[in-house]
């Protein structure tokens, strides 16, 4: 609700210019990682965990994903997807 009340303030009382800096300072993942995250969420329901488990590595890769946000997907949020 923060993050909403924040954004709709810096519609109103913000030049466009200072729009980034306000974006910038939310503690948000980045679009890459959020996206590996969906996509790596949809292999799990879609593939056997073996086979997830060894092309994870190589699309991290390509996303750029940064080593922290690869160990927070594999170890701690594809761990409590269902099955």
């Amino acid at each position: 609700m923060e993050i909403s009340d924040t954004v709709t303030t810096m519609f109103l009382e913000k030049n466009v210019a200072e729009w980034q800096d306000v974006l910038e300072s939310f503690d948000i993942p980045s679009y890459w990682t959020t996206f590996a995250g969906l996509v790596c969420l949809g292999l799990t329901f879609t593939m056997e965990d073996s086979t997830v488990d060894s092309i994870i590595f190589v699309m991290a890769d390509l996303f750029s994903l940064p080593q922290d946000d690869l160990v927070f997907i594999t170890e701690t949020y594809l761990p409590k997807v269902p099955h």
